[in-house]
């Protein structure tokens, strides 16, 4: 009988130190970006959205509907590879802070070359004077997401931040 209080007693200490360290980095990672997804239903024209909270650590949280907030963002320009085409669609390069972000697309389309498991960036996003995009990400056999990125011009490197089942179509600051 006193083994198996002692056992009992080691694995509700266990549990409790677990449960702890879990609420302790959940309490750390605090909420960056807020996101819409779109997933079309069947083969039908109609889609439904779903609404994220984007932390820190790179986990993800849905969340009930919130209202837009306008974002800097461009759409990638596939047809960029051509002479004095802009990298991004709708950008004018006469302003200097659009043609920042015009050269960090550059990049961003270089590095994603160099890299086996991400293509096809969609679009580019200021939030908080950072530069995040969204890419596909292949996940083996015909499995692909739709994954959002920061941008790290210092580094010129790029670091995941959360992949989706849908399709993004709206990021901003949380």
């Amino acid at each position: 009988m006193n083994k198996t209080i002692k056992y009992i007693a080691w694995i509700c200490l266990l549990v409790y130190v677990s449960t702890c360290i879990g609420c302790e980095n959940k309490s750390q990672s605090l909420p960056i970006l807020k996101v819409i997804t779109s997933s079309q239903v069947g083969t039908t024209i109609f889609s439904t959205k779903y609404y994220y909270i984007v932390y820190e650590n790179g986990k993800t949280k849905k969340t009930s509907e919130f209202q837009k907030s306008e974002v800097i963002s461009f759409a990638f320009n596939p047809e960029a590879q051509e002479k004095d085409v802009p990298n991004l669609h709708d950008v004018d390069l006469n302003n200097p802070e659009e043609a920042k972000y015009n050269d960090a697309a550059a990049q961003i389309v270089s590095l994603i070359e160099n890299d086996e498991k991400v293509y096809s960036p969609g679009e580019l996003y200021v939030i908080d004077n950072k530069i995040y995009f969204k890419a596909l990400r292949d996940y083996g056999i015909n499995s692909c997401a739709d994954t959002l990125y920061e941008y790290i011009p210092s580094d010129n490197k790029f670091k995941r931040i959360a992949s989706f089942k849908g399709s993004i179509t709206h990021v901003e600051a949380y």
